[in-house]
């Protein structure tokens, strides 16, 4: 079911995406050769209107394939994008990033509606906000005593030893105080009541559970003021992501990538467990995944939608159109880096979430 949610929340994002390029080379005269549901090879062909529309093998993602994108003969043709205006290439080159942040928008502004889980200490000091549902949460981290009893993230916690703490710093002062004796946890997953026995982990000359606890609550905004608090949410999500995308960039030029980006593999990891915890969650993941691929490919960088309109950009103040050889050479490179980089985080994510041990149970 992970790797299905992964494959879902991928593809609405890239389709949504394509959509944008799509419908706008439609309604700019700009003819689309081909339309595709995943990449190649190819499994299903149907032209409809001069397009190509196909289901290929690889489940994730889409593409469109511009009419006359690829042109080098220089011959009059009313429908091809090498040859429409500046402005309407632009209008299609950046209408996919548009059409990610309101999918962004549109899907944060359904979860404010219904209402996510926070931490309580997190609530939105606003008039507008409705809190209720308080509950205590228990996490645990893969490989820990914890995770080996089978706690699974984000279940209820009943009590601890008899017990109710509400912050993972009353149950350490409680543990320094008993001396770290066997828990007996007590964990609501799924409206079933279920008994954990966890014993300390004792390694490296430490004392560990893994075990951290967090005080929560359901915020939610009415519905015809949850896509303003959307916008806003989403403004201040940009900003940040635009920080993290610099920090990121300059930590690669000094020979250093930080854990918090990560790559194809920890985002499946991370859909996966997201998953777990509901619909409204993995919604809300899918929205800020969309902005990231948004703030990603607006980046004027070769291979993504703001690196093509760059060069169109480029071209029309220099009044001189690139060769097409050399604008392609320059994408290709652009491409193998970006590659390159995902195949370097997803390495890392392999070893970050142990990947490989947990192939090696799984097949045993």
């Amino acid at each position: 079911m992970g790797i299905l949610a992964f494959i879902v929340v991928l593809g609405l994002i890239a389709i949504v995406h394509e959509y944008g390029h799509f419908v706008t080379a439609r309604k700019s005269g700009i003819g689309v050769d081909e339309f595709g549901l995943g990449f190649p090879p190819r499994l299903w062909a149907k032209k409809i209107r001069g397009t190509e529309y196909s289901i290929n093998l690889l489940p994730i993602g889409g593409f469109v394939r511009l009419h006359g994108e690829q042109s080098t003969d220089g011959k009059p043709d009313e429908k091809s994008f090498a040859q429409a205006r500046v402005g309407r290439k632009l209008l299609v080159l950046v209408a996919g990033v548009v059409m990610n942040v309101i999918l962004a928008w549109v899907l944060m502004a359904i979860v404010m509606g219904i209402g996510t889980r926070v931490a309580s200490s997190d609530i939105p000091a606003d008039r507008h906000v409705q809190a209720s549902n308080p509950q205590v949460l228990i996490y645990t981290n893969s490989g820990t005593a914890a995770a080996k009893a089978g706690i699974t993230n984000g279940d209820r916690l009943m009590s601890i030893n008899g017990q109710l703490f509400t912050s993972t710093e009353n149950l350490i002062t409680y543990l320094q105080k008993n001396k770290y004796p066997t828990l007996d946890v007590v964990v609501e997953h799924q409206g079933q009541i279920i008994n954990y026995k966890i014993s300390p982990d004792t390694a490296n000359n430490t004392t560990r559970y893994g075990i951290g606890i967090e005080e929560t609550t359901v915020v939610k905004y009415a519905w015809y003021i949850a896509p303003w608090y959307s916008l806003k949410y989403l403004g201040y999500a940009t900003s940040q992501t635009f920080i993290g995308l610099g920090q990121l960039v300059a930590g690669l030029f000094h020979g250093q990538v930080s854990d918090n980006v990560t790559g194809p593999v920890g985002i499946a990891v991370l859909t996966s467990e997201v998953r777990k915890f509901g619909l409204v969650s993995l919604m809300q993941f899918t929205a800020m995944l969309s902005l990231g691929f948004a703030v990603l490919n607006i980046v004027p960088f070769p291979a993504l939608d703001g690196g093509r309109a760059a060069i169109v950009i480029g071209e029309a103040i220099a009044k001189r159109k690139m060769k097409y050889e050399m604008e392609n050479a320059i994408h290709t490179v652009g491409f193998l880096l970006l590659i390159g980089l995902a195949i370097f985080l997803s390495v890392r994510d392999v070893a970050r979430y142990n990947l490989v041990n947990q192939l090696i149970h799984w097949f045993r």
